[in-house]
C-alpha cells in the first residue's frame, strides 16, 4: 500500500508502514513501482519504544532518510537517540510518527499481528 508521497533528494518515494517479525513498527520507503528503496527504521532488541515511535537508520545507504521523513511530514524528531556505541559506532534517532494515515495502517497491522 502506498501510504504517503515523500520527496527524497533524487526521487519521489512512498512511505509504507510495516511490522518486523516481532511486531515492532517499521517504515519502508518504496518507489512508484512499489520496489523497496530503503528500510527507514531499524529493529534491535535493545531499542524499546512505543508502537508509534521508530528508531531511524540515517547513515550509510540510508543517509538523509531522517531529513526526508521530517520534511515530508511523516515523523517528528524527539530529543531521544539510542546509542549503539557498545556494538556499533552509530546513534539511532528516535522519532514519533505524525502522519495519521500511517498511524491508522500501523494500528491495523498490529491488530492483525496480535490475532496470529
Amino acid at each position: 500500500m502506498k501510504s504517503h508521497l515523500v520527496h527524497a533528494p533524487d526521487m519521489e518515494v512512498f512511505a509504507v508502514p510495516s511490522l518486523y517479525g516481532d511486531g515492532t513498527s517499521a517504515l519502508i520507503l518504496v518507489d512508484k513501482d512499489n520496489q523497496r528503496v530503503v528500510t527507514a527504521s531499524t529493529n534491535h532488541k535493545q531499542i524499546v519504544v512505543p508502537w508509534m515511535q521508530l528508531a531511524i537508520k540515517d547513515y550509510s545507504e540510508n543517509l538523509g532518510t531522517l531529513k526526508t521523513l521530517v520534511e515530508g511530514g511523516i515523523v517528528e524528531e524527539t530529543t531521544r537517540y539510542y546509542d549503539m556505541h557498545e556494538t556499533h559506532t552509530v546513534e539511532f534517532p528516535i522519532v514519533e510518527i505524525i502522519d495519521k494515515s500511517i498511524l491508522r495502517e500501523l494500528k491495523k497491522l498490529r491488530k492483525q499481528y496480535k490475532k496470529e
